[in-house]
């Protein structure tokens, strides 16, 4: 089916305006519903349409719609917020209307066309500045029977406005609770629609362009660069954490230390007239791992990617660093110097013992294996000869005792 000349138009607009944005608004399935009356997108970035909308709006508020509503829905991660609180069907639309005030307060505030009559927190008598979390919190305190919005009595609303932001339906983006004209999860060919994994991924590329935007070529607003820092950031310090292997690799080779005279030493002003080496802190060869197994979930996936950025980032990138991954297999291993040439396969059972059988016929052999893992798998019994181990655990499962282990809090 053609895409409708209304739909790119909005969408060629909202990518001029948020270049930034362009990697999400082209990955927007368009999928058309009549009747629907709206807009709404699902959990595998599929907009639903109502052909009747873009005659009722206008270009600049289908753009606003996508770029300023219903993408945030997604980037915001909205469905994994509610599952993580606990939403059930008879709260979900105060959780709804939370998502919706926090989403149309930075939008508003940003100048966005939103049509009708957007939610904000003030139509809802609540204060400024807030969470989803925390104007849900407050709307479903409100008593049964009444309307989340205003705490009256509930009264027949079919005639009140569905546009995006408004109260009405965005989807199972907003949610994850799929709805009914909703079609199936997406086939593995991803060609109608995408898998959680790879809308984690694009949101990490999205918060890529943003900080690479708003250095190089223009303003974005403070809360998006709030938001793409904080989800490219590590949450460990990767220099810390190779400094100590680094030093526990050096105890077990002895004398394994260099010279160089590229940078004279510190005591140097103790010896007039002779030219002191300075010691060479030694770069290990390193190898990572990322678990992609099926009981590792998007988030701690796309989190697992950061946190081999931010090796590299320790390392200085000069050499780049082997990456594995792994699941029952070793899908894919490769040299990298950055994320984005790290390529997730997977998905089925668990074997991490495979990483260091792996790593040990690498060459050059590394020092150091790092492994990113929810840890819910089978591990050696005695560590591997050579190898010091760093296993960075983003859930639950027991790591083996002799590895360094280091909690990646979500």
């Amino acid at each position: 089916m053609p895409i409708p000349r209304e739909f790119d138009a909005a969408r060629l607009r909202a990518a001029r305006d948020f270049p930034y944005l362009a990697a999400a608004l082209w990955s927007l399935i368009p999928v058309e519903v009549p009747g629907l009356d709206t807009l709404a997108v699902d959990v595998s970035w599929r907009l639903y349409y109502d052909p009747v909308v873009f005659q009722r709006w206008t270009a600049p508020q289908l753009a606003a719609v996508l770029a300023q509503h219903e993408l945030h829905h997604l980037l915001r991660e909205h469905p994994a917020r509610a599952h993580n609180i606990g939403v059930a069907p008879e709260t979900q639309q105060a959780w709804n209307l939370g998502t919706d005030a926090e989403i149309n307060q930075d939008a508003l505030r940003d100048g966005a066309d939103l049509p009708d009559m957007p939610v904000t927190p003030h139509g809802l008598g609540l204060p400024p500045g807030k969470f989803a979390e925390e104007y849900y919190a407050l709307l479903k305190s409100r008593p049964q029977g009444t309307d989340p919005r205003n705490g009256k009595a509930t009264r027949d609303r079919s005639s009140s406005s569905q546009a995006p932001g408004t109260g009405g339906d965005c989807g199972s983006c907003a949610d994850g609770q799929p709805r009914p004209y909703e079609l199936p999860p997406p086939s593995p060919s991803g060609a109608d629609g995408l898998s959680k994994t790879e809308g984690e991924l694009l949101r990490r590329e999205v918060a890529r362009r943003i900080l690479e935007h708003s250095t190089s070529r223009g303003a974005v607003p403070a809360g998006w660069r709030r938001w793409a820092k904080e989800k490219l950031s590590p949450k460990v310090d990767w220099r810390r954490e190779l400094a100590g292997a680094i030093r526990q690799t050096l105890a077990d080779a002895a004398g394994a230390v260099n010279y160089t005279y590229s940078r004279p030493s510190r005591r140097q002003a103790a010896s007039p007239g002779v030219v002191l080496p300075a010691l060479r802190r030694p770069v290990p060869q390193v190898a990572c791992y990322i678990d992609s197994s099926g009981s590792m979930n998007d988030r701690q996936t796309g989190q697992a990617v950061v946190e081999v950025g931010g090796v590299l980032k320790a390392l200085g990138q000069r050499d780049g660093v082997h990456v594995g991954v792994v699941d029952a297999a070793v899908h894919v291993a490769r040299r990298v110097f950055s994320t984005r040439q790290i390529e997730l396969l997977g998905g089925g059972g668990t074997d991490m013992r495979l990483c260091f059988n792996h790593a040990a016929q690498l060459r050059p052999r590394p020092q150091v294996i790092i492994i990113l893992s929810d840890c819910e798998s089978p591990w050696p019994e005695t560590p591997p000869r050579g190898m010091n181990t760093v296993i960075a655990r983003l859930g639950s499962g027991a790591a083996p005792a002799w590895a360094r282990v280091v909690d990646v809090k979500e």
